[in-house]
Formats: structure tokens, sequence, C-alpha cells
């Protein structure tokens, strides 16, 4: 089942689009978010910074469409001109708001500099605009009405509402998240029931995740979305429908995903976020070995607010003497085994544990290449231990990608490691 009743668009705006100086992420974050309720953009164009051709994209628009949303072209440069095409293209005239102006003085003030004229253009609007609020840059969003006299019928009873946000990637998606995207989808609901469950996995693919979600007989009107950002993946059930046993829907689903695959729920922003929460419900901490993922671990970790309670340190120990004379790792250890193997690993562990004092030890050892591999311990090759009151624990693994997303894999493995443990473990 599809609410495809209404028309959506999306509009991209950016000379370094055309060309292709940088890839557009906004598009596809869009269509994935659309997609959990079951919308689907009928078009999606890209224009250079020219307010002709701006404008000539919203008149299509508007004869066409129901939404656009916009992105680009918001900023306070000179070749920012997405406001002033859609005031043209809406035939009105601009105002400024007072909220736009005192935030940007605001943000002035907390940054120690002086508010430029420049700036002041980031408050000018389309008559008619309501803001859409930015909780992270200074550029605010709008929305506003256009109409057209040759829209015909078909494209719906209203004119084209049309939703302006920065090009930002990272500002676009909170904005989108908390602003555009629900709005959008009520319209398309019509009066309908709609409720959705979101749910976040790591450890397999998402194909192996779609292929046994495929498994499960799901009615017509449940929507299945997977929104991959990698090394996870964000599923989203979306209910079209009151009659629907919900409960009993989402349960099938993660039993099929697995549920040791699954680590949290769509408020949930991290596999980070849960590890420190289980530690700080259990009054225990943790501390790090790392050595091929270079510190991502710790990284990882105090990007949560809360982490000083359960991180008590980290040793990057990438060199062997450097393991040897921090850690305490036997010599011997390395010459029989290697650097990279469960023995040098669990020793690692053992010895920052013993330093640190924490109540666990995660390490990490590896081969992120692209050179150092063997035929025995090929690129790819990582080893983890994990120890604590509850025993120790290790594995090896190999895991073939760039270096950058090996180490980003490998830190979050190391985290599920010890989110697997503490939930075995149950709340103290």
């Amino acid at each position: 089942m599809k609410l495809d009743e209404k028309t959506l668009g999306i509009l991209l705006i950016g000379d370094e689009l055309i060309k292709g100086k940088i890839a557009d992420k906004n598009a596809l974050l869009c269509s994935r978010m659309l997609a959990a309720y079951g919308i689907t953009a009928k078009w999606v164009s890209i224009v250079g910074d020219s307010i002709e051709d701006i404008v000539g994209e919203l008149r299509r628009a508007a004869r066409q469409l129901d939404f656009l949303v916009c992105f680009g072209g918001l900023g306070p440069t000179s070749d920012d001109l997405t406001r002033y095409a859609v005031a043209e293209a809406a035939g009105v005239g601009m105002f400024t708001s007072a909220e736009a102006v005192a935030k940007l003085k605001a943000h002035a003030v907390r940054r120690g500099i002086e508010l430029q004229a420049t700036n002041l253009r980031q408050s000018e609007f389309p008559l008619g605009s309501e803001l859409v609020a930015n909780p992270t840059g200074t550029a605010e969003g709008f929305a506003v009405k256009i109409s057209d006299n040759e829209r015909p019928m078909c494209a719906g009873e209203g004119p084209l509402l049309l939703f302006a946000l920065p090009g930002v990637p990272s500002e676009a998606q909170i904005m989108l998240e908390q602003s555009v995207v629900p709005r959008i989808a009520l319209n398309f609901a019509d009066g309908r029931d709609i409720s959705s469950s979101a749910f976040r996995v790591f450890g397999i693919p998402e194909s192996s995740i779609a292929e046994r979600i495929e498994a499960v007989a799901l009615p017509e009107n449940v929507i299945v979305a997977y929104r991959p950002n990698f090394p996870e993946v964000l599923v989203e059930l979306t209910f079209l429908s009151a009659g629907l046993d919900r409960e009993q829907i989402i349960s099938s689903v993660r039993s099929a995903v697995g549920e040791d695959y699954i680590y949290g729920n769509g408020q949930v922003e991290s596999i980070a976020e849960v590890v420190v929460d289980g530690l700080r419900r259990r009054n225990e901490t943790v501390t790090f070995a790392e050595s091929c993922t270079g510190g991502m671990l710790a990284s990882l970790l105090v990007g949560v607010s809360g982490a000083s309670a359960v991180f008590t340190a980290g040793y990057v120990t990438y060199g062997n003497q450097v393991k040897v004379e921090l850690l305490g790792v036997n010599q011997q250890t390395i010459d029989q085994y290697g650097a990279v193997s469960c023995e040098t690993a669990l020793e690692m562990a053992r010895g920052a544990r013993s330093r640190a004092g924490a109540s666990y030890a995660l390490a990490v050892s590896g081969i992120a290449g692209p050179d150092g591999g063997s035929e025995a311990k090929p690129v790819g090759t990582v080893c983890f231990a994990c120890v604590g009151d509850v025993g120790e624990w290790t594995e090896q693994r190999i895991y073939r990608n760039t270096r950058n997303s090996f180490r980003l894999w490998a830190a979050w493995y190391a985290l599920d490691i010890l989110r697997r443990m503490l939930e075995n473990r149950g709340a103290a």
C-alpha cells in the first residue's frame, strides 16, 4: 500500500553539484526518510546557482507537485540565491525575521566574532514564509506556498508547499527528522492512523537483513525501510492502519533479523551510547587497549555525554615495544603468535585492566591494510579480547574493506562485544 494520492519532488541547488565537485547526500537521505511512510518522490532535480534556472524548476514544481523539498542556497554568500528565487516564483517580496536576526547575533557573540552585513541575508525570507528551525546551524529553513495558474486539477487541490533547507547534510538531516518529514507524512496520511517503529542493527549487511525480513509474511499496509549508515543499518516499520497487531509484527521482524544483532531502538544514536548506559546502570567502568583502531574506540565512547563516569583510560599501543613496556605484554607471546593474535590481544586487555583498575578491558589488534598482510594473516585480520569479572573472551575475524572503514568496523565490533556481555549479565 502506498500513500501516492499526492505528489512530491526534491530539488538540489548548487553549482558544486552540477560540476561534480561534491556528491549529493540530501536527496538520498530525504528519500529514505520518506520511504518509511510509503512516500516516493515523483522526481529529483539538480540546478546550479542561477535564479533563472531555480525559478524555472520551482514553477515546474508548482504545476506538477503538492510538495517540494529544496536543499542548498541558504547561506550568506552572493551565490546563495534560493530565498530570492522562491520569492520571485511565488510573486512576493521579502521580509526580515527578527527571530532569525536574534539567532545570528547570539551566534556571533558565542563565537566572539563580529556579525557581518552579509550574514544578515540569512534573516531574509519570502513573504508568507513559516520558518523551519535549524538547531545546529545559522541558516534557518522556511516553508512557503507557491501557486500556479497552469496547475492541473490532477496535481492536487491546493498550491505547492515548498520546504527550503540548507545544503549541509548534518543540518538538513535534523530538520528533516524533526520538522519536514513528519509534516509531509501527516499531509499524505489524510487522516489515516499512521505509526512507526524502528530498531538499529549491527553485525550483518543490509542485504542479509532484507532477506530475513522478506521471509516474514507482512501485511500489505506495513512498509519496511532500510537506512544504512556504515557500519549500522536502521530498520523502520511503518504501519498504515490502526487495525494491525503492531507488537506481534515487530516481534516477528526482530526475531527474523536476530535479537543479538539489534542493539537499540530508533531513539538511540549509537552503539557507544548503549554501552555507556549499560555501564552506568551497573556502576561499572571500561578501559581500552588499541592498536589498529588507533584511539577510535576511545573517541566513539567519549562522544557520548556521561562517558566520564564509565571510561577510565585508553591505551594506543601501536608498536610492539610499547605493548610490552606499557601494557606488560610478554615479548615471547608476540614472537610466538604475532602482534595480531588472540594471545597478544588478551595480554593487552589484561594489562590495560590491571593498570586502569576498570571493570572491563577491551583490546583490538589487526591489519588495516592495504599493506602488511600475509597468507596466514591477510589484510583485514583482526583480533579482539575482552576481560572482566565474568571471565575472558577472545575472537579473530577477517573483515576486508578500506583502511578507515576497517578501523571503524573494528571499533564498533569491540563495543558490540561489550554490549552483548552487559546485556547477557542483565541489570545490576
